[in-house]
């Protein structure tokens, strides 16, 4: 942004290498001394043909070209917030249809990820909150699925993701809290089993709703395409959640949002629902 102050001072710091007038003009009225002159001589008016040109470009052609220095300075900074704002608008462009493109094709994903995993563990049997089990540092109805406990068992998470890829899990309610009970979701090289659902997350809203879930969650701290599903008993009481996901390819969007330009200084930023810096330019 340019700042135009109407002072001699300031204006010397506009580039007058591109105004050579206006440096001829300055010097000129620098070059002007004070005579002293007799009380006869009316108006102080030199006498020399050099005086009277140099009282002239000071009161003059000094202040037009002040004006005319300003003039150009506003309108170049005009220019440059044009410039500015169409170059942002290109940018974010750019980053909204990526962003659209991957919420599109995962959110395609994660709905043909769903139907399967409801008809496989349907297959099994209907859904019942089983005996307590000790799940992590919580004890748990273990999940059944007919004759089936799901607590730390994996072979239905696994098999849906060998089809379908992405990430699975079956969630158990125990009060008001939802804990995993198998997954393919990795903690520390390990599976997250005995892990909480967020609380204070989007999706255990819905599900306390009665509502199912898609959309973008942080699952332990990285971004994911999901869907959350109540699992419920033949009462229709809610006793758990199955769940799918596909992580964010943040490398591509790091990229692109890596290589966006505004002029020279500025940066472009992807932020999150909850105010968190995700991506932005280098």
């Amino acid at each position: 942004r340019y700042r135009v102050w109407i002072t001699l001072r300031a204006i010397g710091s506009v580039n007058i290498a591109r105004f050579p007038w206006l440096a001829s003009a300055k010097l000129a009225a620098i070059l002007v001394g004070r005579r002293r002159r007799s009380r006869e001589d009316s108006l102080f008016m030199p006498k020399s043909l050099k005086g009277r040109i140099a009282l002239f470009i000071s009161s003059v052609l000094l202040p037009i070209s002040i004006g005319v220095a300003i003039y150009f300075a506003v309108r170049e900074g005009t220019q440059l917030r044009e410039q500015a704002s169409a170059q942002a608008a290109r940018e974010v462009a750019s980053v909204l249809d990526l962003l659209a493109m991957t919420d599109q094709q995962l959110g395609l994903r994660v709905q043909s990820a769903m139907k399967l995993l409801q008809e496989r563990s349907q297959a099994l049997g209907p859904a019942t909150a089983g005996p307590m089990v000790q799940v992590g540092e919580h004890t748990v109805p273990n999940l059944m699925c007919g004759a089936n406990g799901q607590a730390e068992k994996y072979e239905l998470a696994d098999a849906v993701t060998a089809v379908a890829g992405g990430t699975v899990t079956l969630f158990s309610k125990s009060g008001d809290k939802f804990v995993r009970v198998s997954t393919n979701v990795m903690k520390e090289g390990k599976r997250a089993v005995g892990t909480m659902l967020d609380p204070n997350g989007s999706a255990i809203a819905q599900i306390n709703a009665g509502r199912a879930f898609y959309g973008q969650v942080d699952i332990l701290g990285t971004p994911y395409v999901t869907a959350y599903e109540p699992i419920r008993n033949a009462a229709g009481d809610t006793i758990g959640i199955l769940y799918v996901g596909y992580q964010v390819d943040v490398k591509l969007l790091e990229d692109t949002v890596g290589r966006a330009r505004l002029l020279k200084g500025g940066v472009v930023a992807v932020v999150d629902d909850k105010g968190k810096v995700r991506f932005r330019s280098s």
